[in-house]
Formats: structure tokens, C-alpha cells, sequence
């Protein structure tokens, strides 16, 4: 009891300064007030956390006893200004983080925001052996990146003949609804299943990247659901589907040599549209050729051994950068379209080789941040950080750590976490 009195006092003082320095906001400066918001944001991720353990310390007694509420969730919905349903969901993540160790250490530390928090413990229950590489990719990527992973690490677990029960799911429930809206103009909305959505998805891709490149040719600040929404209009006029200006947005599809050869995935391998989400090998094998899919087998050549000494990305080497950064490699960016490609360890100007270890891609703000004010990336794939520029120095800072020879890049990045050894085999890839 004496224990838990100076905690709760403890708690309640920490709670009083955050206060106080929420106040004091106004009075500081620009860099003041991020570095503010960043400790803030782990104090937040913290106090969610320490909430839900203290809620599931306490349990539905507890919160009619003492809280006056008919269970712990409808004491957390009070407590924390959400839905019975909501709070629910957070408690029972809370409960499966508690029993895998990796994801209960970074619940505690605030590694984990709430909607981390449920993708990690969904996964947790289905594939554990898993939890540990989601929680390290939380760091690295956007929420729905950290979906796809978990999704992918589910399939793969549960094998191929889960994932075909699904698409047949999918597909009886498939449905499109284009409606007049109540205030005007015309809502669509559609579901459909994996593959035929990813077909979609790839054509719309292209047809946006059109509308959107042309509108800015144009002087034109269309935002990308606009632009996308124009896509789909013209490519319903039967146009729109002309090569986009910059290069093709493919969606990549990634599978295991094995599973493609065996016509199943196994526990450990994959079968991947990247953006959409894991399908059967049977759908995988049914896209060859598609125009708007390449396809990456994970078997053959290694295309981190191809250089070259002009500012050109070989097409090889661009599909295998799709792959490995499929959104902005700066941590929690997320943005897929519209990435640019990055001489990252040593500026093309500066003699950086056009090769895939001095190569990521980023979006165009943050390309521009790298290029104009000195912000710069470090730690490579699967451990990228975004560093303030050095002070005092140019925009182009120094190269982060030497570049290794292009012949011995491959055996030095074949252990990084997070790198994918890629291939494009002529039997199995197909590009435009």
C-alpha cells in the first residue's frame, strides 16, 4: 500500500510538470518547441501504456469497485476520452504484448504508440516469432507499412491454403457502390479481393502519376487524391494510361523461388504485392505478364553487385530499390509516391557510384531537406536515421561512414537487418 501511495504521488508530480511545460510552450523557440514535441510524444506513448497496464492491474472488479464503471474497458473509454469498443481493443493488445517479451519491453518504454501497439499484438498472437522484427520496423515505418509486414508475417504462418480461404472470402464479398452523394457529385466505393485490387490499384497508379506530372508541367497544385480522382475518371474515358514522364510505378510483387516453384508458401517465405498485401502463389503465378506488376523472386542474381559511374539507376537496380524502400526511407515518413531516387552516403557530385548501397529513395520534401539544408540519413536499410544538419556545415555534409566496394557490398549488407536480397530473374519478371 505505502508502494503504491508514492508512485501514484510520483505520477501525479510528473503529470503537474507536464502541465507547466505545456504552458510554457509559447516562450520557446522553433527548435525548442520540436524537441518539445518529441518528448512530449514519448511521454504520451508512455502514459498510454502505463494507463492500460494499470487498467488491466485493476480488472473489471477493480473498475466497479473503485472506478465506478461496469468493466475496465468502460472505465478506460471514461478515462481516456474514446468508445467502449475502442478502449476494448486497447486492453486486449495491451494483455497479448504482456506475454511476448520483445513487444511487452517496448510497449513500456514508449517505443510503441497505441495503433503500433494493436498491429504488433495482432501479429504477436498469430505469428510470435515475428514480434521482434515488428517492433524494430515500428521505428522505421509508417503505421501502414507496419500493417503490411504484420499482414505478411500472419500469412506466411498460417500457410497458403489460410490465404486462399481468404481471397475466396473476399472474393463472395466483393462489391462496387457509385452513388449520387447527399451533397452533390457522385461517392464510389468498392471492395475487391487481393489480386484483382492490386490490378486496380497498379492501373490507377499509373494513370495518377500522368494527371499528376501534367498538372504540374501546368503550374497546377493538385493534391494526390485529386490527382488520383482525375486518374480514375480519365482511365473510365479510356485514357490516362499513357507511360508516366518520370518512370513506371509498378507494384512489386515478391515471392520466395521456392513457394513459386512448390505453388505454396511455407512458414518463412512470402508471397507479397507490396501496398496491397500478401496472395496465393496460384494468383501470384496468374499475374506473369501483367504491365503493371514486377515480379521479385528472392532467388538468382544480386543486384547489389551492379555499379555505375553515371548518374543514370540502371533499370535493375531501380526495380531492386522499389523493393527494398517501397516508401521515404526517413523513419514514420511513409510516402510511396512520388519518390525520388538519393546518392545517400556520397553525392553523385562528390564521386558517389550510382549503386544500390549509395542509392535510397525519398520523398521530394525530404529529398529537398537532404539537398538544400544539410538534413542527412544514416544507418542504411532497416536502421535509417534523419539527423539535423551538422552545425556549421554546408548543405552537402560528409559522407555517413565509408562506402564499400561495389564487388563487396552485397556480402557486407547480405546480414544488415532489413535488407532483401533481390532478383529479377528473366523467367519470372516482367516490366515496361
Amino acid at each position: 500500500m505505502e508502494h503504491g501511495t508514492r508512485v501514484l504521488a510520483q505520477v501525479r508530480q510528473a503529470a503537474a510538470l507536464l502541465e507547466a511545460a505545456s504552458r510554457s510552450i509559447p516562450d520557446a523557440n522553433e527548435k525548442e518547441a520540436v524537441e518539445l514535441a518529441r518528448a512530449f510524444a514519448r511521454a504520451e506513448k508512455l502514459a498510454m501504456a502505463a494507463t492500460r497496464r494499470a487498467l488491466l492491474r485493476a480488472g473489471d472488479d477493480g473498475a466497479r469497485h473503485h472506478g465506478g464503471e461496469r468493466d475496465m474497458a468502460s472505465l478506460a473509454a471514461s478515462l481516456c476520452g474514446t468508445t467502449v469498443a475502442k478502449a476494448g481493443k486497447g486492453l486486449r493488445s495491451a494483455r497479448a504484448l504482456e506475454t511476448v517479451t520483445s513487444g511487452r519491453a517496448a510497449f513500456l518504454d514508449g517505443s510503441l504508440s497505441l495503433d503500433q501497439a494493436q498491429v504488433v499484438a495482432d501479429a504477436a498472437v498469430a505469428a510470435p516469432a515475428a514480434t521482434p522484427e515488428l517492433v524494430a520496423a515500428a521505428g522505421q515505418t509508417s503505421l501502414s507499412g507496419l500493417r503490411a509486414r504484420a499482414a505478411a508475417a500472419i500469412a506466411a504462418k498460417r500457410g497458403e491454403e489460410a490465404v486462399q480461404d481468404r481471397e475466396r472470402r473476399l472474393a463472395a464479398r466483393r462489391f462496387c457502390h457509385i452513388q449520387a452523394a447527399p451533397g452533390g457529385g457522385v461517392r464510389v466505393e468498392a471492395l475487391l479481393p487481393t489480386a484483382e485490387g492490386a490490378a486496380l490499384l497498379g492501373a490507377v497508379a499509373h494513370a495518377t502519376d500522368v494527371v499528376w506530372r501534367s498538372a504540374r508541367q501546368r503550374g497546377c497544385n493538385l493534391s494526390m487524391d485529386q490527382a488520383r480522382a482525375d486518374a480514375l475518371v480519365a482511365l473510365c474515358r479510356g485514357g490516362g494510361t499513357s507511360e508516366p514522364a518520370g518512370g513506371s510505378p509498378d507494384l512489386i510483387l515478391t515471392v520466395d523461388a521456392a513457394a513459386l516453384v512448390r505453388g505454396e508458401v511455407r512458414d518463412g517465405e512470402q508471397c507479397v504485392i507490396d501496398g496491397v498485401g500478401p496472395v496465393p502463389v496460384a494468383h501470384a503465378r496468374s499475374l506473369l505478364g501483367e504491365a503493371f506488376l514486377t515480379m521479385c523472386v528472392t532467388d538468382g542474381q544480386d543486384v547489389r553487385t551492379l555499379t555505375s559511374t553515371n548518374r543514370v539507376v540502371p533499370a535493375r537496380v531501380r526495380k531492386a530499390l522499389m523493393l527494398r524502400d517501397p516508401a521515404c526511407v526517413v523513419p514514420g515518413c511513409g510516402q510511396r509516391m512520388h519518390l525520388e531516387i538519393d546518392h545517400w552516403r556520397l553525392d553523385f557530385g562528390r564521386g558517389g557510384l550510382t549503386a544500390i548501397d549509395n542509392l535510397c529513395r525519398l520523398c521530394a520534401p525530404h529529398h529537398r531537406l537532404k539537398t538544400r539544408t544539410g538534413w542527412r540519413l544514416d544507418g542504411g536499410p532497416g536502421r535509417w536515421r534523419w539527423l539535423p544538419p551538422r552545425r556549421g556545415s554546408p548543405a552537402q555534409a560528409a559522407p555517413a561512414g565509408p562506402l564499400p566496394a561495389p564487388a563487396a557490398a552485397a556480402a557486407a549488407d547480405s546480414t544488415a537487418a532489413g535488407s532483401t536480397p533481390v532478383a529479377l530473374g528473366p523467367a519470372v519478371s516482367s516490366s515496361h
